[in-house]
């Protein structure tokens, strides 16, 4: 539990935003993740959840993401966004990138 209250609650106080973020509370905002921890093998069995979300989650048992609100992800799926699209100018600004290192470099 201390982990997890030092990456939410503590988090908010730390950067002084804990009267709108770091816990679930009317007029705070709304950001949280839902995890599905029985989705994927685990290397253990799920007997205390805040033990299995500190130590064992990772990125494929997030299948929701909601940011002051709004449902960015949901079922593992981006919502509201070209996600091919976005990788393909991301892609393209990296390439910039390393080339405009390269160019600076010279």
């Amino acid at each position: 539990m201390q982990v997890l209250r030092r990456a939410t609650i503590n988090g908010g106080r730390a950067v002084g935003l804990d009267r709108l973020i770091g816990s679930l509370e009317p007029g705070k905002r709304a950001d949280l993740i839902g995890l599905n921890l029985f989705g994927s093998a685990h290397p253990v069995a799920v007997y205390k959840v805040v033990s299995q979300v500190v130590y064992c989650a990772r990125p494929s048992n997030v299948e929701l993401a909601m940011v002051n609100g709004r449902v960015l992800l949901r079922n593992r799926e981006v919502l509201g966004l070209d996600e091919p699209g976005f990788l393909h100018q991301a892609q393209a600004a990296g390439t910039d990138l390393v080339a405009w290192l390269e160019e600076r470099r010279k």
